[in-house]
């Protein structure tokens, strides 16, 4: 290159000096300049057969780091690979959750109450690990009709006894599932159907937010089968079923003295149903509404005390930030799928009958940046008077707000503060403060 420069500035001053000199002295500076142009054109064949020399000798040490890379990619894979015995991949998943929390003196004494306690007595306060949990999800194979197979496993260590210093392994929810084009298929425990939904919180993981306040919530064995129709490209339906066993230990806890010596069956057949339309926007925008139904008997003394729910939840997107979602619901033993309160109630004279309720929760979630989100819920679970003996609970109201930071992808802060009013047949309205601060690290 730098040759060439010089060639260059050489034919400048060579013309300049040809202008003022004679034609033999300008014959002279050509048959120069011809020379330079072929030295010029030697060196660079020779610098190019230099760099092909050089790759040449580099090319094997590429090959070598490069083999030596794929190498190690290959062996983080096989570290962090898990099979099970038929060849089905599977991943470890969950959540190490540590919860610090502060409870007002209605709160029974627990960790983390669903009512206000009718008489006050200490004030509590703690950390807890229990509400940690993990399992597996896995992949399956293709099946009949171009079906695949999926599903999880998910376990806590939640303690749900009085005894203190003690940690339990509880089957939280497990599914099979196989879905095709426009159907699919599930069996295993879960939710109920007819309501899907879940509030935002870490300061209730163990036990469902708004439990006893309009969350019906379970995790029950089912089967399930779902038909998919489009209606549009941005539009369908989900037409859904299930079969499900219901928990009668629930309602007759919802009966408290009352239920005497009478027998009951602890868990009972239901069927449930829900229509879901959805669309969405050309973004982030979406919108859910379903309507749901439960149906089943509860066998109790001799007597049958009907499970009859209906409900309807939605889910409402109108920009990326904003989302709202809910359930409500209204019918007779809800306590059966999902609640404490509000099951069959015996009479004095030993009949058995259904108590009427109803309820519901909303959330309203704002999502401040990539990393903040803000998120404010409440729910309300109430009953009939005219079904409730003396002493009952009319109703039972949360209210909570919580804010949470992602500090890194898989590492999250939140706080959150609640507020129970238990209303009391006779003896009036209770309340109870709840304050949790929780630090979970997602695997």
């Amino acid at each position: 290159m730098r040759n060439c420069v010089l060639a260059a500035l050489g034919f400048i001053l060579c013309g300049a000096e040809a202008r003022a000199q004679s034609p033999d002295n300008v014959q002279r500076l050509v048959e120069r300049l011809d020379v330079l142009e072929k030295s010029n054109q030697s060196m660079i064949e020779e610098l190019r057969s230099l760099r092909a020399e050089v790759a040449a000798l580099r090319a094997p040490d590429a090959a070598a780091e490069q083999l030596a890379v794929d190498e190690r990619r290959i062996e983080e894979q096989a570290q962090t690979k898990v099979e099970s015995a038929q060849r089905s991949p599977l991943r470890l998943s969950g959540m190490l959750l540590i919860n610090a929390y502060a409870n007002g003196k209605q709160g029974y004494g627990q960790d983390n109450p669903t009512l206000a306690a009718r008489r006050p007595s200490t004030s509590s306060s703690g950390s807890t690990l229990t509400q940690s949990f993990f399992g597996l999800e896995f992949n399956g194979p293709q099946t009949f009709g171009g079906g695949k197979v999926h599903g999880s496993v998910y376990f806590d260590f939640y303690d749900r006894s009085d005894e203190t210093w003690t940690t339990n392994l509880n089957l939280r929810t497990a599914r099979v599932d196989v879905d095709w084009r426009t159907r699919g298929v599930m069996v295993g425990q879960d939710k109920p159907l007819i309501s899907p939904r879940e509030p935002t919180s870490l300061a209730r993981v163990a036990i469902s937010p708004l439990s006893d306040s309009g969350n019906l919530w379970f995790w029950q064995p089912q089967a399930r089968v779902e038909q998919r129709v489009s209606a549009s490209d941005s539009a369908g339906f989900r037409l859904q079923g299930a079969v499900i066993e219901t928990n009668e230990s629930a309602s007759a806890y919802a009966a408290g003295g009352l239920l005497g010596s009478l027998n009951y069956e602890p868990a009972r057949p239901g069927v449930e149903g829900r229509l879901e339309f959805w669309k969405a926007g050309s973004d982030t925008r979406r919108l859910e509404i379903a309507a749901g139904a439960h149906a089943s008997n509860s066998h109790v003394g001799g007597f049958s005390a009907p499970t009859r729910v209906y409900s309807a939840d939605w889910l409402l997107r109108p920009e990326r930030r904003i989302e709202v979602t809910g359930t409500v619901f209204t019918g007779r033993n809800v306590a059966a799928i999902g609640s404490g309160l509000y099951g069959f109630g015996v009479r004095p004279d030993g009949n058995v009958f259904a108590v009427r309720s109803h309820g519901g929760w909303a959330q309203l979630k704002f999502q401040a940046t990539e990393r903040v989100s803000f998120n404010a819920f409440g729910g309300l679970q109430g009953g009939n008077r005219a079904d409730l003996g003396s002493g009952g609970i009319a109703s039972n109201r949360s209210y909570a707000g919580n804010v949470m930071f992602r500090l890194a992808p898989n590492v999250m802060l939140a706080f959150e503060a609640l507020r129970l009013r238990t209303a009391y047949l006779q003896t009036g309205t209770r309340q109870n403060g709840h304050y949790d601060l929780a630090l979970a690290y997602l695997f």
